[in-house]
Formats: structure tokens, sequence, C-alpha cells
């Protein structure tokens, strides 16, 4: 009968409801700050392949369209960003040799489950989108072991 406009509400709605959270890890301030360097380039990468991915969001030109002109009207020609695609890559895995350090487990990235595996996994799901990206071997088993753990299916199979 009510709503909840922020998401992160949401998680800390969910995660409490049968009063057992799951997410009782702490965070680690060096998840947050590689998240926010990565977050500073990832959409000029991402972005130009969401727009031609086939997402059910897209299922009429218009859609498609609205999508890219309004992401286009924030971060420049998807065409120009694309030419740029091979750097931005290397970028990406270099951050995710860095990643790779700080990974704990393959099932919480601090060791125990916490809001750091709600805002790493997401941003790792939507790297499976872009072809050519070189996963350290702690950060593809974290990124695959949390696909397994909340059954959301990585993007790999459409990945360019």
């Amino acid at each position: 009968g009510s709503c909840m406009p922020e998401s992160l509400d949401i998680v800390h709605y969910i995660d409490n409801k049968d009063r057992e959270p799951l997410l009782t890890g702490k965070t680690n301030p060096a998840i947050s700050d590689w998240l926010r360097h990565i977050n500073s380039y990832l959409n000029k990468l991402l972005l130009p392949r969401i727009a031609e991915a086939p997402f059910a969001e897209f299922a009429t030109p218009e859609a498609r369209r609205y999508f890219k002109e309004k992401k286009e009207a924030n971060l420049g020609s998807f065409a120009e960003l694309k030419l740029h695609a091979e750097g931005y890559i290397k970028n990406v895995n270099d951050d995710l040799r860095k990643l790779d350090k700080l990974i704990v487990k393959a099932n919480a990235v601090n060791g125990e489950l916490s809001m750091d595996d709600i805002h790493l996994f997401p941003v790792l799901r939507s790297l499976s989108l872009i072809a050519g990206v070189e996963y350290p071997s702690r950060v593809a088993d974290y990124r695959d072991n949390m696909a397994k753990q909340t059954q959301v299916t990585l993007l790999s199979s459409i990945a360019s």
C-alpha cells in the first residue's frame, strides 16, 4: 500500500523482512573507491552496447531510439565512443586486476555478504556485456558465484 522510491531502501526492507538479514558484513572503503573510479568512465563503454543489445525494453525501434538519443545527449555520440572502446577496455582490465586483490571470498567480496556485494555485482554483470574484458580468477569466481546465488544471468552470450 505504499511505495519506496530508493532502491537501497528496498534492499534493506527485503533483507530485514524476516528479521534474519543476510547483509551483515562490513563494507570496505576500497571497494567503494574502486566502484567510484570505474563508474567515472564505464558508461562510455557500456551504454553504446546496451543501446544495441536485444533487451526487452527495446522491443520497438522508438524505445531504442529514445534511449540512444537521451544517453547521447549526456555522453556524446555512441559511434564516437565506440572508437575509444579499446582504451576503455584496457582500463577496465587494469581495474579488474586491482579489484582481484580486494576480493576475500567468491561468495562475498568482503568475506561476509554486505552492501558492497549489492553495489559490486551489478557492475560486474554489466561488464559481461562487453567482449574483450579479461577477468582475473578471483573476480571471475566472485562474479559467477554471485550470478548463481542471485539467479541473475550474466550477459556474456550477447556481449559485443
